[in-house]
């Protein structure tokens, strides 16, 4: 890039100098001819390459781009004279069967018909997203790709002329949109986390697609909006962040939290921070959250946040000083994209003409906070039936090179995720001690071994359903006794001993039949709503 060597000498921000510092682009910058200043609100890695979006854009580098560029670490390139003029506004793109689909507020790209709110691009040209419905009604804000369809969440509320059809969520098969169900309030945020879809948005709980069109709250209640998300792999967590400082109900946290596929948990102090947190991404195993207020804790950190998994510190040294809004990581950098001051006099170290996209370097780590190993189980109290307690644990690293468990009870396993036998009662601490490279690290959890099955608790219980024949071997029959539970639309699960779900259905009809044969052998709970009953598959 032209004059990266001595543009990069001059903008070193460092602690350590020469070792970490903004590349910037310099003449390669984003910007509107007219002076005024762009936004940049999307960027997407696709490989080899760097989509963004916004609004207000204009140029990038000597390429007119009208709101969508694509950077190829070398040079800016126009799609197809993106949307032919300044109009509208881009906040998502997805790659799905080889084509680029972009998702935000606009009308159609270049008048093109059925192009409202989503288009793709072909590789060559714009052109409409196939369907017999018509036009989506109002603002996508994300999409992603599940179980080979392209998921769109947004703010309309029906596409076509039918209103009310799709409710701020919807999938395209390559073909036709399809009812995945409705959703409460608009979407924000779509992501794909151990195979699972999770949505958030404008409403207080994370919800997560469980098939035949309905959704289930994960945890508890948040006391905010939700507004991006974001996996961290090689941990195994879902970061979440947005306008909220409690989650799960009763946790305090710092408008972040991380849910393990367990439960959820703080991440930062939990001091009851009142802020906003719209973008998150993972760089160097740290957690990146632009923000709107330069001190967290009694602590600066420049409108731009860094989580080390122990503190919040400045996101890069001497902050941004501008409202970023987008973030992701290419080339072994991170990007950063936003809202350039007009008058360009603000300081920021972004781009040399309206400061509205940076790249920042980090080199790799050499502490060991990246690794954050849990020992996960899916109850905390388990019952020992026919002399025993089968307990599986779980450990959420599965790349590292070695697992070491100690189950308390002079028991030990070096598998990811054992399954161990308790014969005796009581309090037991497990270990799993992780190994990559030269870190290490240790993780604890304390379980209950009792004995019962929790029996007391059903027999008092009026329950408004009956199971037969108990026990059962292939088929079990749920009669519903109580009509509130169906006309609840309540869920009907089964979970196993250590309180794992293994199977869930909607409530249909007075009478179930379930299929069961392929579940093992042991005692398993049917709840419907708050209402429990035990029977055993042998």
């Amino acid at each position: 890039m032209k004059k990266l060597l001595s543009n990069i000498a001059l903008l070193f921000l460092t602690v350590n100098l020469f070792s970490q510092y903004f590349v910037p682009f310099g003449e390669d910058s984003v910007y509107h001819n007219s002076g005024a200043a762009p936004t940049v609100k999307t960027i997407y890695v696709d490989d080899t390459v760097l989509y963004i979006g916004g609004g207000g854009i204009e140029f990038a580098g000597t390429q007119q781009i009208n709101e969508i560029g694509l950077w190829d670490n070398n040079d800016w390139y126009s799609l197809d004279n993106g949307f032919g003029s300044l109009s509208g506004e881009v906040y998502c793109f997805m790659k799905y069967k080889n084509n680029l689909y972009i998702g935000g507020s606009f009308q159609d790209i270049q008048n093109i018909p059925q192009t409202e709110e989503i288009g793709r691009y072909n590789g060559t040209s714009w052109e409409a997203v196939p369907n017999s419905y018509g036009d989506i009604n109002s603002i996508v804000y994300d999409m992603v790709v599940h179980d080979n369809q392209l998921i769109v969440g947004g703010g309309f509320s029906g596409i076509g002329t039918t209103p009310l059809n799709f409710y701020y969520v919807a999938a395209y098969n390559d073909t036709d949109y399809v009812n995945i169900g409705s959703m409460p309030a608009p979407c924000r945020t779509l992501e794909v986390y151990n195979g699972e879809l999770y949505y958030g948005g404008l409403w207080y709980t994370v919800k997560k697609y469980i098939g035949n069109q309905q959704w289930e709250d994960v945890g508890g209640y948040f006391n905010d909006y939700i507004y991006d998300m974001t996996v961290d792999t090689f941990n195994n967590f879902l970061y979440v962040c947005g306008g909220f400082n409690i989650v799960d109900d009763t946790i305090a946290t710092d408008n972040v939290a991380c849910w393990d596929g367990f439960k959820w948990s703080r991440v930062g102090y939990g001091t009851g921070e009142t802020n906003l947190r719209t973008a998150i991404a993972l760089y160097r195993g740290d957690l990146y959250v632009n923000s709107n207020i330069d001190t967290i804790g009694g602590f600066y950190t420049g409108y731009f946040m860094k989580w080390d998994g122990i503190s919040w510190s400045e996101g890069v040294p001497g902050g941004l000083q501008f409202g970023s809004l987008a973030l992701d990581v290419f080339d072994d950098m991170l990007y950063i994209g936003g809202r350039g001051p007009i008058s360009g006099s603000q300081y920021c170290p972004m781009d040399t003409a309206k400061k509205t996209l940076a790249r920042w370097y980090l080199p790799p780590a050499t502490n060991c906070n990246y690794l954050k190993p849990r020992v996960q189980t899916y109850a905390d109290t388990f019952y020992i039936a026919s002399g025993e307690a089968q307990v599986q644990f779980y450990n959420n690293n599965a790349y590292v090179d070695t697992w070491n468990w100690d189950f308390g009870d002079t028991g030990t396993d070096t598998v990811k995720d054992p399954l161990h036998i308790y014969t005796d009662t009581g309090t037991y601490s497990v270990e799993v001690i992780v190994t990559h490279g030269s870190c290490v690290k240790t993780a604890f959890k304390d379980i209950t071994i009792a004995w019962h099955v929790g029996v007391s608790e059903f027999e008092t219980q009026e329950i408004g359903f009956k199971l037969y024949p108990n026990p059962t071997s292939n088929t079990l029959f749920v009669e519903i006794k109580n009509n509130e539970l169906k006309a609840n639309n309540e869920l009907l699960r089964i979970i196993d001993i250590n309180g794992k779900e293994v199977r869930n259905l909607k409530i249909d009809s007075d009478k179930l039949s379930i299929d069961i044969s392929d579940l093992a052998n042991g005692v398993y709970f049917v709840r419907i709503g708050e209402q429990t009953e035990k029977f055993v598959k042998e």
